[in-house]
């Protein structure tokens, strides 16, 4: 099972010791790695999840909470968000919609 558009996480008893130790593993393996290397910690814990199935996953529906909206800071950023006077005007529409 496929799980999207996570906005936190919480792990407990032993999975945080298993989780904490595959992570690390991962930040040791080369790029390209067919056990997992280097990857951002959202697609990590998909890999910790179908490596370790011996952890159950929980989800809520409907969610606990909501991601507010923001600019990336896990890639090169979109057209909008550097362009001065266009970035502006996406800045304050963030701000609107995140209340």
């Amino acid at each position: 099972l496929a799980v999207q558009t996570t906005h936190f996480i919480g792990f407990q008893g032993e999975a945080i010791a298993a989780a904490a130790a595959y992570l690390a593993a991962m930040l040791e393996r080369p790029p390209g790695d067919p056990d997992g290397g280097p990857m951002h910690v959202d697609g990590a814990y998909s890999w910790f999840r179908r490596a370790h199935p011996e952890f159950q996953t929980v989800l809520a529906v409907p969610p606990l909470g909501y991601q507010r909206a923001s600019r990336t800071d896990i890639h090169d950023l979109a057209w909008f968000d550097k362009l001065p006077v266009v970035r502006e005007l996406v800045s304050a529409v963030r701000r609107a919609r995140n209340g």
